[in-house]
């Protein structure tokens, strides 16, 4: 089972009335879903490296698709604000989960909203990264 954040809730407004902890405790539940769901032989044999990588370990590229999802979902939800302020805000917040997701011992979490964060789309807005708290930086 695969759940999206999108499917659910499509506004950006959705996801600024949420506190922080909110978002990471459900992130950190998505991310243990998805993999708790990978049967231990796929990872005998590596083969997510193999031609046949969807036939042979479909529940491991869900996981990518899962990450790529996720990463997807905070860019966009970065990138629905207009104007500067509220960007740096939408960055702040976003960072601050991946705070909770780290206390969390959710890595993978930490690493699905620092890839978006790293995207040229985000990584290129030097006025919003100006207004970002230097503490988050």
């Amino acid at each position: 089972m695969f759940l999206s954040f999108q499917a659910d809730c499509p506004k950006a407004e959705c996801f600024e009335s949420l506190p922080a902890m909110e978002l990471a405790e459900q992130i950190t539940l998505l991310d243990h879903i998805v993999f708790r769901s990978i049967p231990y032989e796929e990872f005998l044999g590596l083969g997510w490296m193999k031609v046949d990588k969807t036939e042979r370990t479909p529940y491991i590229m869900k996981t990518t698709q899962h990450f790529n999802d996720m990463s997807n979902l905070v860019a966009s939800q970065i990138m629905t604000h207009t104007d500067v302020g509220s960007r740096a805000n939408s960055i702040e917040k976003w960072v601050a989960v991946a705070d909770i997701c780290r206390c969390l011992n959710n890595y993978n979490g930490v690493l699905e909203i620092t890839s978006a964060l790293n995207r040229s789309a985000i990584y290129r807005l030097k006025k919003t990264w100006a207004k970002v708290s230097k503490q988050v930086e």
